[in-house]
C-alpha cells in the first residue's frame, strides 16, 4: 500500500504537508482496539498461538501510537442475550487501558449496541485506525459500519488476526480495501504519523 493512500486517509497533502494541517489530522484520528480479551486471544480459549503473538504486538505498539498522538479507544465484547457466559468485565489480555476510554459492545460491530459513535463525535474524531480480533468477524463488521458512517478507516494489518477461524484474515483485508478502507502495516503508519507530527 502506497503513501498516497495514507495521505488520503489522514486528509493531508502527500507532497507538501504545509498545504494542510497535519496536527489537526492527528487530533481527528483515533485507534479502535477491538476485543483484545483473553476469551478471544488465548490458545486455550478461542484463540491460538498466532492470536497471542498479535495481541503481544498490540500491547507493545498501542502505547507507541498513543505517544505519537493517536488516542486508543478500547472496545470489548460484553454480555448479551446471544452470549451464554457472563462477560460484564473486559478480561483484557496483556493490555492495560489505564485512563483511556473503554467501551462495551453487545454486537460484532462496535457501532451497534454501544455509544462509541457518540464518543468519537464528541471528541472530533473522523479517522480510525483499527486493530484487534477477529479480523473476519468483529473487526470486519466494525470497519464496514464505520465506512457507512463516513469515517476514514485504516486497518492495521499486522495488528489483527482470525485465530482458528476458517476464513483467512488476508481475504477479509482485501475485501475491506475494496469497500474503501485503507490497509497498512503498523510500522508504515507510525512512520507517516511521525512525519506529520514534525511537519
Amino acid at each position: 500500500m502506497g503513501t498516497g493512500s495514507l495521505a488520503e486517509f489522514f486528509g493531508v497533502d502527500k507532497v507538501d504537508f504545509k498545504l494542510m494541517n497535519p496536527q489537526d489530522a492527528l487530533r481527528r484520528t483515533a485507534h479502535l482496539v477491538i476485543d483484545v480479551q483473553t476469551v478471544f486471544v488465548h490458545h486455550r480459549r478461542r484463540g491460538n498461538e498466532i492470536t497471542e503473538h498479535v495481541a503481544d504486538r498490540i500491547a507493545e505498539l498501542t502505547p507507541t501510537f498513543k505517544d505519537a498522538g493517536v488516542k486508543p479507544y478500547w472496545i470489548y465484547y460484553g454480555r448479551s442475550r446471544l452470549w451464554p457466559r457472563r462477560l460484564d468485565l473486559p478480561g483484557f489480555y496483556k493490555v492495560n487501558p489505564d485512563n483511556d476510554p473503554v467501551v462495551r459492545k453487545h454486537h460484532d460491530s462496535a457501532f451497534k449496541g454501544s455509544d462509541i459513535h457518540q464518543i468519537l463525535q464528541r471528541d472530533g474524531v473522523q479517522n480510525l485506525l483499527v486493530s484487534g480480533f477477529n479480523t473476519s468477524a468483529c473487526v470486519r463488521k466494525t470497519v464496514l459500519s464505520a465506512l457507512k458512517m463516513k469515517y476514514n478507516v485504516c486497518v492495521l494489518e499486522d495488528m489483527t488476526e482470525n485465530g482458528p477461524a476458517p476464513v483467512c484474515a488476508a481475504y477479509t483485508l482485501r475485501e475491506l480495501e475494496k469497500k474503501g478502507a485503507t490497509v497498512a502495516d503498523s510500522a508504515r503508519v507510525l512512520d507517516y504519523i511521525k512525519t506529520m507530527a514534525c511537519a
